[in-house]
């Protein structure tokens, strides 16, 4: 969280804590099948990304395309 903090201006400030809660909201849920934390940090990192893309269109695509890389990965590990 420092080196979040450490960062110059708002914009980027907000960013690295956003990964942060990204990063942490993944982990919560990634050894659930179906849970109230998955569901949770889903609706999170879906919060980030729209919130993104009012803020900066290219970085609410770059969370996005996280979003649903990551559910692909899911889906794929969870299958195999």
């Amino acid at each position: 969280m420092d080196k979040a903090l450490a960062r110059e201006g708002a914009l980027e400030k907000e960013k690295a804590l956003d990964d942060l809660l990204w990063e942490r909201t993944e982990e919560l849920g990634a050894l659930e099948v179906l849970s109230l934390a998955l569901v949770l940090g889903f609706l999170v990192r879906l919060s980030i990304a729209e919130r993104w893309s009012r803020l900066d269109p290219a970085t609410g695509r770059e969370f996005l395309a996280r979003l649903v890389s990551g559910m692909r990965d899911s889906y794929k590990n969870k299958n195999d």
